[in-house]
């Protein structure tokens, strides 16, 4: 159905996305998704979210656990030095 709709659409500016298109538009800016980015196994340092752990407050939890944590981040970016952008959808 697809094959069909996307080229009677094309002319009216009609453009697919979807699953990718969600994914592209929360990791372009950096916005962390649960689940694939973060999960129960990592720390808010892992993410890159350490400037919002208060270590000065009271007994929370995982406390302990976090003041032992590496504070380094795993996850790394990669910067794009075009405007071109990859549209898997045109030749």
């Amino acid at each position: 159905m697809l094959k069909l709709i996307h080229p009677a659409g094309e002319p009216h500016g009609l453009e697919i996305f979807g699953h990718d298109a969600m994914n592209n538009r929360r990791i372009v800016p950096g916005i962390l998704n649960a689940g694939s980015d973060f999960d129960y196994t990592t720390t808010p340092y892992d993410v890159g979210l350490g400037k919002f752990v208060d270590e000065d407050k009271g007994d929370f939890i995982c406390k302990k656990a976090l003041e032992t944590a590496s504070r380094e981040s795993r996850l790394f970016g990669i910067k794009w030095h075009t405007r071109r952008t990859l549209n898997r959808w045109k030749n």
